[in-house]
């Protein structure tokens, strides 16, 4: 068994001796209210009488334990919704940086506002930040906190050009399962840095993942459709840059073709594999209009995200403006189908132990209204 630790947290004031006021619910269902000074792998540590003793607390004999969380906190939600990131962050990393010591203790919420936090940092582009706060864990950390720091650390590695390091990341986790809280955060992570890395099929077939297997409500859907939206754009970059080195081949083909002994690997390359050849030339011509698309039903459905803050920059005036005209005719734009297959398909869960360890951090963390990564 670990040995307690205790915390003593600043405030405007001073020292906050008497802790964190937190509620804890029992094994029998009952409710109280109280304030955490420390803990470890078993035990709460608890401040009584106004701060002037201590008492233990068995977790076995919790259902949870979670704070409560300040005023602020519900007040910064509302700034976020109107777009005032700064007043959000500055109440996010107060309180991140409270609760970060007890990212260690079974049962309780911690995880909710230390990564609320980092994730805001991430929406709005702060990787860096992101980073440097992540870097903060202390190792003693539960395993899901473990799991939502690999998978932030890929993401924010992937923006800011660290891709080895990033896939490093990544590959720390086992895929999770559709019912894992962690299944979104996930193949965010993995389609940022497949996108980073010029994969756009396979990235589209995360995103798709997340928009095959949950509900439009669900956290993380909007930010699925800015990177669908950002893949197609990427992708019809690349598949023109394809069609013009095909032409280019073609050209020097006809150029040369009555010079029998002229051997070009590259024209071999390519003439080998008339199948990708035809596939490239034959794509999707409305890649961009599909985007754009994607675009408007990010407006429509999230109009008050960071994500349709971004998507909206990336619209014409008049199509923003017809967002918000009732009388608009539906978007009737097609989007291409479903890419085939790159990467695996993330399992159903199993029900059954698994008996390889294979050294990978376990994602399959059971969601809860709480979870807000």
């Amino acid at each position: 068994m670990k040995a307690f630790f205790l915390i003593l947290l600043g405030t405007a004031g001073g020292l906050f001796a008497a802790g964190l006021p937190i509620t804890v619910t029992t094994k029998e269902g009952n409710i109280s209210v109280s304030e955490i000074v420390g803990g470890s792998e078993t035990s709460l540590q608890l401040s009584v009488n106004e701060g002037k003793g201590k008492m233990a607390m068995p977790l076995e004999s919790l259902k949870s334990w979670k704070f409560t969380a300040p005023p602020e906190w519900n007040e910064a939600g509302l700034a976020i919704r109107n777009g005032k990131l700064d007043v959000a962050e500055r109440v996010y990393r107060k309180f991140a940086m409270q609760v970060m010591p007890f990212l260690g203790i079974p049962k309780g919420d911690a995880e909710r506002y230390f990564f609320a936090y980092t994730d805001l940092l991430r929406s709005s582009g702060k990787y860096k930040e992101a980073l440097d706060a992540l870097t903060q864990l202390p190792d003693s950390i539960l395993p899901s906190a473990k799991a939502r720091q690999a998978i932030a650390r890929a993401y924010c590695l992937a923006q800011t050009g660290k891709l080895e390091e990033a896939d490093r990341q990544i590959n720390l986790l086992r895929a999770p399962s559709r019912e894992s809280a962690l299944f979104t955060p996930y193949f965010l992570a993995r389609s940022s840095l497949l996108l980073a890395q010029s994969d756009y099929i396979a990235a589209l077939d995360d995103i798709a993942q997340i928009m095959a297997f949950k509900r439009i409500s669900s956290e993380g859907y909007a930010e699925a459709l800015y990177l669908n939206a950002e893949a197609y754009d990427a992708l019809d970059v690349a598949i023109a840059k394809q069609k013009e080195e095909i032409k280019k081949n073609e050209r020097l083909s006809r150029q040369y073709q009555a010079d029998s002994n002229a051997v070009f690997k590259e024209l071999d390359l390519i003439k080998s594999d008339t199948a990708q050849v035809s596939a490239i030339m034959d794509s999707p011509k409305d890649l961009p209009k599909s985007a754009q698309a994607i675009r408007r039903q990010l407006l429509r459905l999230y109009p008050d995200s960071s994500w349709a803050e971004k998507a909206r920059a990336k619209l014409p005036p008049d199509q923003v403006e017809a967002i918000n005209n009732p009388t608009a005719p539906e978007d009737s734009t097609p989007v291409p189908g479903k890419p085939t297959k790159t990467s695996p398909a993330s399992p159903k869960k199993n029900t059954t132990p698994n008996p390889v360890d294979d050294g990978k951090i376990d994602t399959d963390i059971p969601t809860s209204e709480d979870d807000n990564l």
